[in-house]
This record gives C-alpha cells, sequence and structure tokens, in this order.
C-alpha cells in the first residue's frame, strides 16, 4: 500500500514567516535579508503612505519565464502557450524562432509564412513594370 503523507512547516516565533525552507522575520522582509528567496529579480515593496517604510519584497522573472509560487523562474514555450508561428516553432531560451516548409519564406512579421510563387495582382504590376518588351 502506498499512502499519502503531509506536513506543515512554523516558525517559533508568530512573527516570522516560512518561506523556501526559512524562517524570515515579517518586519525584515526585504531584497537584502530575503531576496536569497528569488531565483531571478527582487525588488522591495514599500508602504504606499511611508516609501521609507518596507513592507516586503516582491520576486520577478527575466522576459520568457514565469514566476512560480516558491519564488522560482521557469521558463515560458511560447510555441506551446501562444502558437506564434503559421508553420514551424523553436522555443529558445527567453523567446522563439518561427521558420517555414521548403519553399516558402518567412515574412517580414518573422510569424507568418507564405508562398512566394503565389502573388497577388499588385505584387504582380509591380515585377511587371520593371520589364521592357522588344520586339
Amino acid at each position: 500500500s502506498h499512502y499519502k503523507a503531509s506536513y506543515s512547516c512554523n516558525c517559533s516565533s508568530p512573527s516570522d514567516i516560512f518561506l523556501n525552507r526559512n524562517c524570515v522575520p515579517r518586519a525584515s522582509q526585504n531584497c537584502a535579508n530575503a531576496g536569497f528567496l528569488c531565483q531571478g529579480t527582487c525588488s522591495n515593496v514599500t508602504d504606499p503612505h511611508n516609501s521609507s517604510l518596507s513592507v516586503g519584497f516582491a520576486c520577478g522573472c527575466d522576459e520568457g519565464y514565469r514566476l512560480l509560487e516558491d519564488f522560482s523562474c521557469e521558463q515560458i514555450n511560447e510555441c506551446i502557450d501562444d502558437e506564434p508561428c503559421s508553420a514551424f516553432c523553436e522555443d529558445t531560451d527567453g523567446s522563439y524562432i518561427c521558420s517555414c516548409l521548403a519553399g516558402f519564406q518567412l515574412d517580414d512579421d518573422g510569424h507568418t509564412c507564405t508562398d512566394p510563387c503565389n502573388v497577388t495582382t499588385k505584387q504582380l504590376d509591380w515585377v511587371v513594370t520593371g520589364v521592357t518588351v522588344v520586339s
């Protein structure tokens, strides 16, 4: 048989909070004292009525990453989450790259693949304008 166990951690002082296996005094919650909890960036949060009074800290992540509950950063797979490309999408560190099937080309928008042989009348007129007919 398998059993599920659960537990909770409490700090000895009621004015402390338990974060990521550490007891941190509520009064000292700022990047200097507790910023180590943030895997990415740390920003001090101040009282809106008294900017010299620190009321905590906020963790953040670089572009292309999302903040998790444990203050760690997880890479976002834009190819799955946003489906930005019309053909192929390669997830990269903090971004993505679109590519096309053979014979198609990537438009200037960096997302859409088009068939260069399937031109509109306006595009065809532009191409033909530069041609001189010799008889």
